[in-house]
């Protein structure tokens, strides 16, 4: 709920900060003396349209800080997903949102004393209070089912599951039937150019292709260049190797002859015997691996030459169809799927149509159970406001939800919800923006607003005279309403009505002064005398008697 609110050069506010307390506060005031502002303060904390207008004459900045606390929500809430989600949720479930407008520079936004953007302040302040007006949203029939699904998920703990599943069953058909669509456009396409695949395929399929096959062909032909520039230095060192007498046999024969020496057990003889023994060995591996590479050398050349003529195919038919080497693989897998036989293309259409057959049905069995969860919902909250009509002497009214088929089905279902209303005895019913008159408007919004403040875990509700055009006991069924729904969530109602400020559980007096060439804006929280000091001037106006007095005594009783 909203627990602070700082004011700081708005509009006629030069100063204000405000403790607002749970329950239901009134907030009254002569016409003029400023009550809108603090509306548009509020929708400058929660991340609204912003007007250079808002900033104090003769000062160059506003600010507007509220603080709510977050502790009727539970853990698991999407305000605190998104909260977590961006960093700002502080261990002591409070929320600090602050906003600033510039005359000459850019306004910020903070949450949590860190800065955001207004789009994400808007999306915070969205879950944490909702101004009401005599006709507001609830008139938009677009939201009414909206508002019948916060009601049925409150009261009937399976449709939230039902209506999750739907909605991926839905994306399930629209792809099913995204991919069919596609396989169509396919082969329509693959007809009008079946002449140029079957000029790839004559191109292509005789070529070794494979993504990055063209920096494989150059790393080979490398190598095989490299090896033409050694080769002449290896038949060189081969033909060393062989001649005038092989060097090899001669450290062969050397090797024998001291072999043959008497001191043959001498042991620097024997090293040297050995050292030969190594050498020939080491000279023999030496002249194998040269002559491997000169008899691969044989083939290099032929080598080379396939290699350059896949790189020419290559570079030539990437060039001819505007593509990369890379993409030859794509365009030929492309050009065999294009040229199927009509066996393959049934095969597969046959198995698009299966499944967005099964897709289909899938979603109509989840819209069916949806269907009768909402049918159910709708039967409950059209009895829930039937029995609060008759509180605000709307007892001849009657109210009904109705559902409809769509135009067509969407991921919440193939089906619109209504609310229709019959205001007199008689009346047909009809759609709701069309019937009630603005006093009867904002009782039956009344009763809306507060089901719905039930269901949708709003924990603070502003509702701008809403009492505008009502009176007497009509006036009294409003305020009886509102500390009502006080009980549940934190309202504040600005009104003119004297029964409504007098059931509030808390009193405010916006006041409008002027001094010093300034006009200014201040709210001040009444005490009980003063209280009735302000009830019994709504009552009588700006002469006070003890009549009003007890006037007002007797309504706050």
């Amino acid at each position: 709920m909203l627990t602070g609110l700082s004011i700081h050069n708005v509009v006629l506010i030069d100063q204000l900060n405000l403790e607002p307390l749970s329950g239901f506060t009134a907030l009254t005031g002569e016409t003029g003396a400023g009550k809108s502002i603090l509306l548009d303060a509020l929708s400058l904390a929660l991340g609204h349209k912003a007007d250079l207008g808002f900033i104090r004459a003769n000062t160059d900045q506003a600010t507007v800080v509220a603080t709510f606390s977050l502790s009727a929500f539970p853990k698991e809430h999407p305000l605190k997903d998104l909260l977590n989600e961006h960093d700002l949720l502080d261990d002591d479930d409070e929320l600090l949102l602050k906003r600033t407008l510039h005359r000459t520079q850019k306004g910020k936004a903070f949450v949590n004393d860190q800065p955001i953007s207004t789009a994400l302040l808007k999306q915070i302040g969205d879950f944490l209070l909702h101004v009401h007006g005599q006709h507001d949203h609830l008139l938009n029939e677009t939201l009414h089912k909206t508002l019948l699904d916060d009601f049925a998920n409150n009261t009937r703990p399976a449709f939230n599951e039902a209506l999750c599943t739907l909605k991926n069953t839905y994306k399930a058909w629209l792809d099913a039937e995204q991919a069919y669509l596609d396989f169509e456009q396919t082969l329509i396409t693959q007809k009008e150019r079946e002449s140029f695949y079957v000029e790839v395929r004559r191109d292509l399929e005789g070529l070794t292709l494979a993504h990055g096959n063209e920096e494989r062909l150059i790393e080979e032909r490398h190598g095989l260049q490299q090896l033409g520039k050694i080769i002449a230095t290896v038949e060189q060192t081969l033909k060393g190797l062989d001649t005038p007498t092989s060097w090899i046999n001669t450290l062969y024969s050397f090797q024998k002859n001291l072999e043959r020496c008497d001191g043959v057990s001498l042991k620097p003889l024997q090293n040297a015997i050995q050292a030969l023994s190594r050498a020939g060995i080491e000279l023999t591996e030496a002249q194998t691996e040269l002559k491997t590479l000169f008899d691969a050398d044989r083939t290099a050349a032929a080598d080379l030459e396939a290699i350059d003529e896949q790189l020419h195919l290559l570079r030539s038919f990437a060039r001819k169809y505007k593509i990369t080497t890379d993409g030859l693989c794509d365009l030929l897998a492309e050009a065999k799927q294009a040229t199927l036989d009509e066996g393959d293309i049934i095969l597969q259409k046959r198995a698009l149509e299966n499944a967005l057959t099964a897709a289909k049905q899938a979603y109509d069995a989840v819209e069916s159970i949806v269907f009768d969860h909402r049918l159910q919902a709708a039967k409950a909250l059209t009895d829930t406001v039937m029995e609060q009509l008759p509180d605000l002497k709307l007892d001849r009214a009657v109210f009904d939800v109705r559902i409809q088929k769509a135009s067509k089905p969407s991921s919440d279902g193939g089906h619109t919800a209504a609310f229709w209303v019959s205001m007199n005895q008689g009346q047909d019913l009809a759609p709701l923006a069309k019937t009630a008159s603005g006093g009867e408007m904002a009782r039956l919004m009344l009763v809306l607003k507060m089901i719905v403040a039930r269901t949708t875990m709003m924990p603070t509700l502003i509702f701008d005279e809403i009492d505008t055009g009502v009176g007497g006991a009509v006036a009294s069924a409003i305020g009886r309403k509102l500390r009502e729904l006080g009980s549940h969530v934190q309202v504040l109602s600005i009104t003119h009505s004297p029964q409504v400020a007098a059931l509030a559980h808390h009193h405010w007096r916006i006041i409008k002064t002027e001094e010093n060439k300034a006009t200014r804006t201040s709210v001040t929280p009444l005490t009980s005398d003063a209280r009735i000091n302000e009830i019994a001037r709504m009552l009588a106006g700006d002469i006070l008697t003890d009549e009003a007095r007890q006037a007002a005594i007797r309504l706050m009783n």
